[in-house]
């Protein structure tokens, strides 16, 4: 080793001194250009990386083989992690962090998925989204809505519980279990053929109803809101049903009663029958008859229509023709012209019932009706009158009747409407 003189020591601790002051005095600038830079990456690093991720939480019943760090994944595909597994009374949260370009569906779940016996876990967000909205920045997904692994522990104690069950100190004690189990063997010694026709047509039943699987669900559907409309009737079935049961026992109180109410009907139904047997030709008839009014009142239903309509009227005009000041009724009655009509109905039906003695029925009934005047009433002029007939010639015209019952009998029936 060298050893310097003080002299040259003095020189080159002045040197130096001489040098760093001018590289500080040349460098600071670039030093906080140099920092601010670091500073600016670390920032936009930062932020870069809070926007290439999305956290979001989930709850589970319990994370046995779950850790930091975990997978997790969407369909199989890793794109996240786990970053904290916090214990919460009788769950555990887990918070996990997934990139931002994958997008997860607003109702989605999380699976804690065991891919083998020993091997680590992870947990799938499914179902992947297909469209609609996304979900949210910071989200917890609840317990109801994530699911675990059975875990195998519990499966083999599930399996010991029930060979405990069937064993000796259970069902077996007795040897029942070693029974049943010798005479099915028995019973399918034998029957393979048989056994296997009939798993096979089990299997074309479920077959077939797999393939009717949408109608027969919308028969479950249509049945579910058939119950629920009986639901929402509930009360008034309820009601329904306690009417029917005091029914039921007024019935039964009255049971004598309603046995001789129902052989005294069947009594008389038994008479109503003969009746009807003894009396069928009758009946029959007029039925017919009855038939034939039906048929005329039809026919002349636009008639008995307008009298309906009109018969009010012509009553409230008939009580407003009777004067009460003066005692009188009040009418204008052409009845000329009604005897008029008469006798041309009845003059046109008495030559089927006359014979040759019609001429002089009908001569005898136009002087009568030629004789009466054309109207007259009460405060009005009567309208001129035919000449009246010669009352000498009367007993002319009714002696030339004689023998002409048949003719009376015949304008009675007429008028009588037979």
């Amino acid at each position: 080793m060298v050893r310097l003189h003080d002299r040259q020591r003095a020189q080159q601790s002045r040197a130096g001194t001489e040098t760093m002051t001018m590289l500080s005095g040349r460098a600071t600038p670039r030093v906080a250009a140099a920092v601010v830079g670091l500073l600016l990456v670390a920032a936009l690093v930062t932020m870069t990386r809070g926007e290439a991720t999305r956290t979001v939480s989930a709850v589970f019943p319990r994370t046995v083989s779950l850790f930091e760090g975990s997978d997790v994944r969407i369909m199989g595909i890793r794109v996240g992690t786990v970053t904290a597994i916090t214990p919460q009374g009788t769950s555990v949260r887990v918070d996990m962090e997934y990139a931002r370009k994958y997008d997860v569906p607003a109702d989605a779940k999380a699976v804690i998925v065991s891919p083998s016996v020993i091997s680590d876990r992870f947990v799938q967000l499914t179902p992947a989204y297909v469209g609609g909205e996304r979900l949210a920045e910071g989200a917890v997904i609840a317990q109801e809505d994530t699911a675990v692994p059975v875990e195998l522990d519990r499966t083999f104690e599930a399996t010991q519980q029930l060979m405990d069950a069937l064993g000796p100190s259970g069902a077996n004690r007795h040897g029942a279990l070693s029974g049943l189990l010798s005479v099915l063997a028995d019973t399918l010694d034998g029957q393979g053929a048989e056994l296997n026709g009939a798993i096979t047509g089990v299997s074309d039943v479920v077959g077939t109803l797999g393939d009717h699987a949408d109608d027969i669900s919308g028969s479950i559907t249509h049945l579910s809101s058939l119950s629920s409309r009986l639901a929402d009737y509930d009360s008034d079935i309820e009601g329904l049903n306690t009417r029917l049961a005091s029914v039921s026992s007024s019935l039964a109180d009255n049971q004598d009663n309603i046995s001789i109410l129902l052989a005294s009907l069947a009594k008389s139904l038994g008479e109503v029958g003969t009746f009807v047997e003894d009396n069928r030709e009758s009946l029959s008839a007029n039925v017919e008859s009855l038939s034939r009014v039906a048929t005329a009142l039809d026919d002349e239903r636009i008639a008995l229509t307008q009298i309906v309509d009109i018969a009010p009227l012509a009553f409230t005009n008939l009580v407003n023709t009777y004067d009460p000041a003066t005692k009188a009724v009040r009418t204008r009655a052409n009845f000329a012209e009604v005897l008029r009509r008469a006798d041309l109905a009845i003059c046109s039906a008495i030559p089927a019932a006359a014979g040759d003695s019609a001429d002089t029925a009908c001569d005898l009934l136009r002087s009568i009706v030629v004789a009466l005047p054309d109207q007259g009433g009460i405060g009005l002029p009567a309208t001129p009158s035919a000449d009246p007939t010669d009352p000498s010639q009367l007993p002319q015209l009714i002696a030339g009747l004689s023998g002409t019952e048949d003719l009376l009998g015949g304008i009675a029936g007429v008028v009588g409407g037979r």
